[in-house]
C-alpha cells in the first residue's frame, strides 16, 4: 500500500543531472500529492537511482532530531491527515495544503528516546490491525463460501 518503490520510467544520465535536486535517497520520505494524496512511505535502502516526479513530495528529517518510525507514524496519523488536506474543508477535491504553509508550522515532538519507543508500538499496533482485517477478511469469505454451499 504504502511502499511501492518500482521503477516505471527511465531518463538519461544526463536527464538526472538536470534534475539532481529531484534525486530520491535512502532514508527520505516520499508522500503523494496526486490521486492517493498523502500516503507517505520511507524510501528504502536499496533503492534504485532515480528521482521523483512532480505528483510526490519528499521528506527530509533531521536523524538526531526526528525518529524515522515515529515520524512515518505521525505523519498517517489521522490528525496530520487531515491538517495536511485542511486548506480546501468542504471542498469536493481534497488537496494538500501549500508547502509554503506546511513549512511554517511549529511542532514540538517528544525526545527521540521517546520517539523511537512510541514509533515502534505505533508500528505494531498496525501490524496486529492489518492482521484482524485479514483475518476477518477471511472469515467473511468463509462465511459466503458456506453460504453459497447451503443455499443454492
Amino acid at each position: 500500500m504504502y511502499n511501492n518503490f518500482h521503477t516505471r520510467y527511465f531518463i538519461t544520465k544526463e536527464k538526472f543531472q538536470e534534475l539532481i535536486k529531484f534525486e530520491l535517497n535512502p532514508g527520505d520520505f516520499i508522500m503523494s500529492g496526486a490521486g492517493t494524496i498523502g500516503k507517505i512511505a520511507k524510501v528504502p535502502n536499496d533503492i534504485k537511482k532515480g528521482v521523483f516526479n512532480q505528483a510526490l513530495i519528499r521528506f527530509k528529517i533531521n536523524n538526531s532530531i526526528m525518529d524515522g518510525g515515529f515520524f512515518l507514524q505521525w505523519m498517517r496519523s489521522e490528525f496530520m491527515q487531515r491538517r495536511l488536506t485542511s486548506s480546501n474543508p468542504g471542498s469536493a477535491i481534497v488537496n494538500l495544503i501549500p508547502m509554503s504553509e506546511l513549512k511554517k508550522w511549529t511542532v514540538i515532538v517528544p525526545k527521540r528516546d521517546e520517539q523511537k519507543v512510541l514509533g515502534k508500538i505505533l508500528n505494531k499496533l498496525d501490524s496486529t490491525i492489518a492482521l484482524q482485517h485479514e483475518q476477518l477478511d477471511e472469515l467473511k469469505s468463509l462465511k459466503k463460501y458456506f453460504l453459497q454451499k447451503l443455499f443454492i
